[in-house]
C-alpha cells in the first residue's frame, strides 16, 4: 500500500491523493547518483544519494506506471481498479524490498524514494 511509502492514498479517485500531481508517464525516474535528469513531478523524487539495480528500478518504475493509470483512469473502468489494486501491492513490494517515500516531518515536496530507515514513513 502506498500509505506504506508514505504517501496518503486511497481509492482511485477522490480524496488522498498522493501529495504529487498525477504522471503523464512513467519514464523519468529523476535524479541519480552519476547525474542529474529531468524528473516527471508526478513520480516520488529519488534521493540524489540513491542508486538503485535494475530489479529495484523495474519495481520503482511499475508502480509509477500503475499509479498513473490508478489516477488518471475513469472511476467507472475496472482497468482502473485493477491498476490501483496493482500499484497497492507493488507498493507492499517496494517496503518489502527496502525502498520507502517519505520521512518523518518531511513536507510532501521534500519527500523522496530512499532506502528505507528509522525515520521512514513505512516504518513508523
Amino acid at each position: 500500500m502506498l500509505a506504506a511509502l508514505g504517501v496518503a492514498v486511497s481509492g482511485c479517485s477522490g480524496p488522498g491523493q498522493p501529495t504529487q500531481a498525477p504522471a503523464a508517464t512513467a519514464t523519468a525516474t529523476g535524479t541519480q547518483a552519476q547525474g542529474v535528469e529531468a524528473h516527471d513531478p508526478g513520480l516520488p523524487s529519488p534521493s540524489p544519494t540513491s542508486t538503485w539495480s535494475a530489479a529495484e528500478q523495474a519495481m520503482i518504475d511499475r508502480w509509477a506506471r500503475l499509479n498513473a493509470q490508478c489516477r488518471g483512469g475513469p472511476g467507472d473502468d475496472p482497468a482502473t481498479q485493477t491498476a490501483c489494486d496493482e500499484r497497492e501491492d507493488a507498493s507492499k513490494r517496494l517496503v518489502d524490498a527496502g525502498i520507502c517515500y517519505g520521512k518523518v516531518g518531511e513536507a510532501g515536496y521534500q519527500m523522496t524514494t530512499h532506502r528505507c530507515d528509522d525515520r521512514s514513513l513505512a516504518r513508523q
